[in-house]
C-alpha cells in the first residue's frame, strides 16, 4: 500500500530457471504392508534482483500397513535440507534449514480411485538459521484423485 517492493523471495516467482531430479521407489509385501521411499534434489539459478533460493535436498522413507484395505495407516520418516538463500550476493540469515521428521497418518479410500488422508508431523531434530517459526507439529489434510 506505501508504494514499497516485495524482495524476490516474497512473491511467487523469482525469475529464476530451476533443476529438479528425483528417484522413487513403491514396493508391496504380499498384502501386508507397502514401503515407499522417494529423494529430490533441487538446484535453483539467480533470478530477479540478484535473489537465489536455496538449494534443497529431501528424502521420504514410508511404510503403510494392509495397503489393500479401505483403511490404510502409514508412518513415514521425512528428511529436508535447504541452503541458504543469496540476495545482492549476501547471504540471507534468516534462511535455509535442515530437519527431520517423524509423519503417522491414515489414507481412507471414499471412491474407487479416491482417497482422503490426514497424517501430523512432528520434527524430531531441526536446525533452523536465524530466525524463522519452529514448529511443534504440521498438520496435513489432502484429497487424492488416481487416474
Amino acid at each position: 500500500n506505501q508504494g514499497d517492493m516485495l524482495g524476490a523471495h516474497n512473491q511467487p516467482g523469482s525469475g529464476s530457471v530451476d533443476f529438479q531430479l528425483g528417484v522413487a521407489y513403491s514396493g508391496f509385501y504380499q498384502d501386508i504392508a507397502a514401503i515407499s521411499a522417494d529423494v529430490i534434489g533441487r538446484i535453483n539459478t539467480e533470478g530477479a534482483g540478484e535473489f537465489r533460493a536455496g538449494n534443497s535436498l529431501q528424502a521420504d522413507l514410508a511404510l503403510s500397513f494392509l495397503p489393500q484395505s479401505m483403511i490404510v495407516p502409514f508412518i513415514e520418516f521425512n528428511l529436508l535440507h535447504m541452503d541458504r538463500d543469496i540476495e545482492n550476493n549476501a547471504v540471507k540469515k534468516n534462511s535455509g534449514l535442515s530437519s527431520l521428521s517423524l509423519t503417522p497418518g491414515v489414507f481412507v479410500r471414499i471412491g474407487k480411485h479416491q482417497t482422503v488422508y490426514g497424517a501430523i508431523s512432528y520434527p524430531l531434530w531441526e536446525e533452523l538459521p536465524g530466525i524463522q517459526n519452529d514448529g511443534e507439529y504440521r498438520l496435513l489434510l489432502g484429497y487424492g484423485i488416481g487416474l
